[in-house]
């Protein structure tokens, strides 16, 4: 089923989608994808992806496993979040 296109519609914001990661490419694509939604008075989502672990099919060790990739996460993203939402009250839905 093919759903209706909303970015024509009053109240709609634009999205930008950025990876956070160590790399220096994702800190200068989260600062464009920033500028760009400040611009357009949108919203930058970030996207931080947790590999997955060899023990998928044990339930119990998967969920250690994405507990334990949270600390890591929150040190990515957290400074991220904050340079972006400084750049533009806008972008408070980090």
């Amino acid at each position: 089923m093919v759903s209706k296109r909303l970015s024509r519609e009053a109240g709609h914001r634009r999205k930008f989608l950025a990876v956070a990661d160590e790399t220096p490419e994702s800190e200068r694509a989260i600062a464009y994808a920033s500028r760009r939604a400040q611009a357009t008075n949108g919203s930058v989502v970030l996207l931080y992806v947790i590999e997955p672990g060899d023990f998928q099919h044990w339930l119990g060790v998967e969920q250690i496993m994405r507990e334990e990739s949270m600390p890591q996460l929150l040190r990515c993203l957290m400074p991220r979040r904050r340079r972006c939402a400084n750049g533009s009250a806008s972008n408070r839905s980090l």
